[in-house]
């Protein structure tokens, strides 16, 4: 009915190469066993009533993404009667520049129900860029939907890159705020404001990454 985890190390790595120490290739033996025990459905994995991680140190490098961050994962108390959220903190370096990422996401057990949209509230702070993102998403291991209040700054568009992987032109101080919502292969941005310098634009973006080559469509004042 319980398990709990008194200052549980994880320590996660990807190599140059993008070999990670989780891969069934690096770790056979456990990868052996994990498929051996794998269920079927998520739904079938053996019910825990209550899952508490204390004072959890976690670090995680990539070395080709020259990211390295180190923090602290454990389990924090919500509303009366709720379920104990899981908190995670993380600071370091992506490309030299200064990371640091606090979450606060739904217990561990809501991840057996893939109908249940799973809440999420996440700060990311990298460099001079600042991101927020507040809502659900649907599945969080295979990411299948999403509807989250999103909120983006900085000093230069052109700084996503590292961070989000999204090439972005170079341009005054921003600040960009939308809701984001995705249901299948459709992303969409909806009441989008985005200001910078002079400019002030209004409207939605959608991206359909179901076309070939994907496609985007947007209605901008």
């Amino acid at each position: 009915p319980r398990m709990m985890l008194r200052k549980p190390d994880i320590a996660l790595e990807r190599n140059a190469q993008g070999q990670s120490n989780w891969s069934p290739e690096q770790s056979p033996v456990a990868g052996n066993v994990a498929q051996a025990v794998q269920p079927e459905e998520r739904s079938e994995t053996p019910l825990i009533g209550q899952i508490e991680i204390v004072d959890g140190h976690v670090s995680y490098v990539d070395q080709k993404r020259k990211l390295d961050l180190e923090g602290a994962i454990q389990t924090a108390t919500g509303q009366v009667g709720a379920n104990p959220q899981a908190e995670l903190t993380l600071e370091g370096k992506l490309e030299g520049q200064p990371l640091s990422l606090h979450f606060i996401g739904g217990s561990a057990l809501m991840l057996r129900d893939t109908d249940i949209p799973y809440p999420v509230d996440l700060d990311v702070a990298y460099g001079n860029t600042k991101l927020k993102a507040k809502g659900t998403v649907q599945d969080p291991f295979k990411f299948t939907g999403a509807n989250l209040q999103l909120s983006l700054t900085g000093q230069n568009l052109a700084d996503i890159f590292p961070l989000l992987g999204i090439p972005g032109p170079p341009t005054p101080p921003y600040r960009i705020a939308g809701q984001v919502t995705r249901e299948g292969d459709i992303w969409k941005v909806a009441d989008m404001k985005l200001h910078s310098g002079d400019t002030d634009l209004v409207g939605d973006v959608t991206v359909d990454q179901g076309s070939k080559p994907p496609h985007l469509t947007a209605h901008l004042v």
